[in-house]
């Protein structure tokens, strides 16, 4: 027992360095993936000097990094600058060894949302399923055959998602209830929608958004995606974007064919927004409204938010926190991430996240001297 238990530390550090190894390495094949798209747009490298400058830039953390993303990131933000955080680097060290794992599935799970962030209005919640347990949004435990019931009792649209594990706008799914009649563009019914959506899920009423949000892509609930930092002693905000359905998509995400405009300082959109395949567009597609100048309602109410309801939970570093405004100019949580939160969208958007705090907080993370 006494060998077992020298020999069991051990096997989990070499399984989290491989775990690590295998991280950094999906990044990095996704920038060069971005790369090589690029080089077949004709986009130039960067320069001999440009190089040698990051180089020396990192080396001072002690650091060699991978350029293909400063190259991409030069190219699509529009500006080259030493201080882009590398996305192996970002989420193999920076993010991860901010996390408490024995935390995370709690804090991100949507079934928790109600009771772990009292100080923020979040979605309405028909039906919770829980390990495969069906509970109302009177606290009712349900057999499914209630559930179903209670469901078709309910009148308008809905929408339903995973309660964890749901990035990127995956296994969404909407539906409509009138009269009792369930219609989904799937063609089954509900108990075939609740059967292939597994045993930890939320059922939500759609919220209707207020106009000025929604005025990009009606189709979609439109919100903005904010992240902030506990530094130690207080939460700072660091990048925030807002995102916008295309082509009649019920979702905003940017891995879903959506599309990402930076906020600045101001609360005001940049000039344009981009979509996954790094394209940019000075008015929407569909509806032709400009992003240049759009005033975010509530925007810094939104960051004000994130940052109190970061302080309450400083097992996490980093905290990405999805916001969308009602038709009543409410706030409303949509969702937090904490883990692979996405750091692309931000840089791409708005240059390098921590700007001009970068030394001193990758010296505090890095446990290097400036």
């Amino acid at each position: 027992m006494r060998s077992l238990n020298k020999i069991y530390p051990l096997i989990l550090s070499i399984n989290e360095q491989y775990k690590l190894r295998r991280l950094g390495n999906r990044y990095r094949d996704k920038v060069r993936k971005m790369d090589r798209l690029l080089t077949g747009k004709g986009v130039k490298g960067l320069t001999p000097s440009q190089k040698r400058e990051v180089d020396n830039y990192w080396k001072r953390f002690g650091l060699k990094v991978d350029m293909n993303c400063h190259r991409v990131l030069t190219a699509v933000y529009g500006e080259f600058d030493v201080r882009y955080i590398p996305e192996d680097l970002f989420f193999t060290r920076i993010e991860r060894g901010g996390i408490d794992h024995s935390m995370l599935r709690v804090y991100v799970d949507k079934n928790n949302y109600k009771k772990l962030y009292p100080k923020v209005k979040t979605p309405d919640i028909v039906l919770k399923a829980e390990n495969g347990f069906f509970t109302n949004e009177e606290g009712e435990i349900l057999t499914e055959r209630k559930a179903i019931e209670y469901i078709l009792s309910g009148e308008g649209r809905f929408i339903l998602k995973p309660s964890l594990l749901s990035g990127g706008g995956k296994r969404i799914e909407t539906f409509e209830i009138h009269n009792s009649i369930f219609k989904s563009t799937k063609k089954d019914d509900i108990g075939e929608l609740l059967e292939r959506s597994g045993k930890n899920f939320v059922i939500e009423r759609m919220m209707e958004q207020y106009p000025e949000m929604g005025k990009f892509h009606p189709s979609s609930v439109n919100t903005v995606r904010t992240m902030t930092m506990w530094d130690g002693n207080d939460t700072r905000a660091l990048s925030s974007f807002m995102r916008f359905g295309n082509n009649g998509s019920y979702v905003d995400n940017f891995s879903s064919g959506g599309m990402i405009c930076g906020i600045d300082n101001m609360g005001r959109l940049r000039r344009s927004a981009k979509d996954m395949d790094m394209n940019s567009y000075e008015v929407h597609p569909q509806t032709k409204e400009r992003f240049a100048g759009f005033d975010v309602p509530r925007f810094g109410d939104i960051i004000e938010k994130a940052r109190e309801l970061h302080r309450e939970m400083k097992y996490f570093r980093f905290a990405s926190w999805d916001f969308a405004i009602d038709r009543d100019q409410n706030i409303i949580m949509i969702e937090v991430n904490l883990d692979g939160q996405g750091l692309f969208p931000h840089q791409m958007v708005n240059g390098p996240l921590f700007g001009e705090h970068t030394e001193r907080i990758l010296s505090s993370i890095l446990n290097t001297d400036e």
